[in-house]
């Protein structure tokens, strides 16, 4: 899944409730996620494999480790929010990890000065 499209600015990353999660090979960075924790859900705001490494398992082990977590915490629903210009490519990725398409949040991104429709998907860890 492609997340550095639109690269987060260093205040985003140093937000401190969210948690990183990080898939390494021999000591080297190959995968990165970061999510929320909320009250009855996990929000997942990014998942990203190295180009080289994708198609081998590494998002689903790292969105495994955020189920885990989430039910640890109590959650019982993953959502994430994915910008009109990637709908299609993750929508793929992210129905066959068993989340759905819920609704269309108008206007919810502001991307390089445009504004974008998010897509809601939403995947049950009960």
């Amino acid at each position: 899944m492609k997340c550095f499209d639109y690269p987060w600015d260093e205040d985003r990353w140093r937000t401190p409730e969210y948690s990183v999660g990080v898939a390494t090979l021999r000591k080297t960075p190959i995968g990165l996620v970061v999510f929320e924790i909320m009250d009855d859900h996990v929000v997942l705001r990014k998942l990203g494999v190295r180009p080289s490494f994708r198609l081998r398992g590494v998002s689903r082990q790292l969105l495994d480790e955020v189920v885990t977590a989430g039910m640890y915490a109590g959650a019982t629903y993953i959502e994430t929010i994915v910008p009109e210009p990637l709908a299609l490519e993750v929508a793929h990725w992210l129905l066959k990890v068993g989340f759905q398409g819920i609704s269309v949040r108008p206007n919810y991104f502001k991307i390089g000065g445009e504004v974008q429709d998010g897509y809601i998907f939403r995947k049950d860890i009960k």
